[in-house]
């Protein structure tokens, strides 16, 4: 038996939104809800829990850290400037979820690494300035994007 070689289309024909029929499109729905069950089950695996709790025992030490060490500052950027503050920030997206926890648990001023992380400004005009407001907003924000359930 033979088989021959499929004829591959050109990239060009490829590309053009018009070579995809409306149902071809339907199933991306479909996999994207594919897709987020596998994260969630990654996120859920073993392996990646216990990674996940060494990284939230570091960020509690930093923030704890971060806390004791400029808590007496009335300026936000000398705060950021911190070398814990900085060290938090420099987990990156790793972060997100811990400190979305940590947020959801007790407002704090931790919620400004976010913005640094992240390059985000989910608040609401009218809630600047109400920790609370501003804690809710990002939390929102993390559900959105899949970093909370």
């Amino acid at each position: 038996m033979t088989y021959a070689p499929a004829r591959a289309k050109p990239l060009g024909e490829l590309l053009r939104p018009s070579a995809y029929t409306v149902s071809e499109l339907r199933g991306l729905n479909a996999i994207e809800v594919l897709a987020r069950r596998a994260h969630y089950e990654l996120i859920g695996s073993h392996a990646l829990s216990v990674r996940r709790g060494m990284l939230g025992e570091h960020l509690r030490g930093l923030h704890q850290q971060w806390r004791a060490e400029t808590g007496h500052l009335s300026s936000l950027e000398l705060r950021k400037e911190h070398p814990a503050y900085k060290a938090i920030v420099a987990m990156g997206d790793e972060a997100i979820p811990l400190i979305l926890d940590s947020l959801a648990a007790k407002p704090d001023l931790l919620v400004m690494a976010l913005h640094d992380i992240t390059r985000e400004d989910p608040v609401l005009p009218d809630h600047h300035g109400r920790l609370s407001a501003i804690v809710q907003d990002w939390l929102r924000w993390g559900q959105e994007r899949g970093h909370r359930p």
